[in-house]
């Protein structure tokens, strides 16, 4: 079916495009939970230890989509 040099390379458009927009969702979605951990923080609904903890589990999940994304970029740009 994508067996033709253009038909891979749009094939890999899209896939590289479909992957960027769910890092995008990702990103965003940790940013709401960040947000909402704060909320709770100072609403006292969470002790700092637990907001602390949680945080840095967000923290990490970013730096993982962060990393990714980066080495996407790296291989996409010395494919071209």
């Amino acid at each position: 079916m994508f067996n033709s040099i253009p038909s891979r390379y749009l094939l890999a458009t899209i896939l590289k495009e479909a992957a960027d927009a769910e890092r995008r969702h990702a990103i965003e979605a940790l940013r709401a939970k960040r947000d909402e951990l704060y909320r709770l923080r100072m609403s006292h609904q969470i002790d700092d230890s637990l907001h602390q903890r949680l945080v840095r589990e967000i923290d990490l999940m970013d730096a993982a989509l962060s990393r990714q994304s980066a080495l996407i970029s790296q291989a996409t740009e010395s494919n071209e």
